[in-house]
This record gives structure tokens, C-alpha cells and sequence, in this order.
């Protein structure tokens, strides 16, 4: 499993309909995330990740595609700055459990081989392109089956 926080593109937080006063720390708590991330926002649950999402591997750092499919970490961003172009990616949901990420260069994320090597060079979502975001209190992860191998 790779340990990443999920963020995604600004909504407007107070449309979620949570109206009680111990929902109402939870929504400073995320304005005050969304403004320390430019407007992005942490994904809490699996039906927000949809559409533009950045994945952060440190505070401020975003995973980058490069043009030839492969990633790195991008450059640590200030406080109040969100990702970069490319450093945001596409979810599209495949079912209930598991997302297939899109880059900017229109390629598909998969697991390129035995070692767990990642790149964006699918032009087609299969089974190597699914992936299985994890939401937990703590943290997100995400995982990947291949082979009934689990990469981490």
C-alpha cells in the first residue's frame, strides 16, 4: 500500500447539509485545510473521489507525471498554494471499491511490473489499472491488486 492523502478540486464545504454544532468544527477544520491547500480540499469518503484529484505524498508535495509516464514528487508547495497542472490527475470510478487515475497527458496509472513500478502509459482502463483507495482516520492508501499480489 502506498500511504497518500487525496485531495480534491474546491467545493463548497457548507453544502454538505451538516447543520450541528459538532459538524461545525469538522467544516472549520476542513476551510482551514481547503485554504492551506489552495482552494483543494481532503477527500473524507470514497464518493468524493471523482473528477480532479492531486495525491499529496508530504505536506505541500504532490506526486508529479512527467511526459514519458513516469512520476516523481513534485515541488513543496507553499501554504495556500494547490498542486499544478501536472500534479492533478482524473478519478474515474470503475465500481463501488476501486477508482482508475487519468493524467494530464491522457494516459491511465497502472503497475508496470513484478517490482511495483507505477507509470501512466495505459491508454485503456483493464484490470492493471484499478486501483483500491483505502480512507481511514488516520491517513489513505492506496492499493493495487495484480496477480492476487497486493503491491504496496
Amino acid at each position: 500500500m502506498v500511504n497518500c492523502t487525496f485531495l480534491a478540486a474546491t467545493r463548497n464545504i457548507r453544502s454538505t447539509g451538516r447543520d450541528t454544532e459538532e459538524d461545525g468544527d469538522e467544516d472549520d477544520k476542513l476551510n482551514d485545510d481547503t485554504l492551506r491547500h489552495g482552494g483543494w480540499w481532503h477527500i473524507q469518503t470514497f464518493d468524493d473521489i471523482t473528477g480532479s484529484v492531486a495525491i499529496e505524498t508530504g505536506s505541500m508535495t504532490y506526486i508529479e507525471a512527467l511526459d514519458n509516464g513516469l512520476f516523481k514528487a513534485g515541488e513543496h508547495r507553499d501554504i495556500g498554494e494547490g498542486p499544478e497542472a501536472q500534479e492533478i490527475l482524473t478519478a474515474i470510478k470503475i465500481s463501488d471499491t476501486k477508482i482508475a487515475l487519468k493524467s494530464g497527458y491522457d494516459k491511465y496509472l497502472s503497475v508496470q511490473d513484478s517490482g511495483g513500478r507505477v507509470a501512466g502509459r495505459s491508454d485503456a482502463i483493464g484490470s492493471r489499472e484499478q486501483w483500491e483507495p483505502i480512507i481511514q482516520e488516520v491517513g489513505r492508501s492506496l492499493r493495487r491488486y495484480v496477480d492476487h499480489r497486493i503491491f504496496h
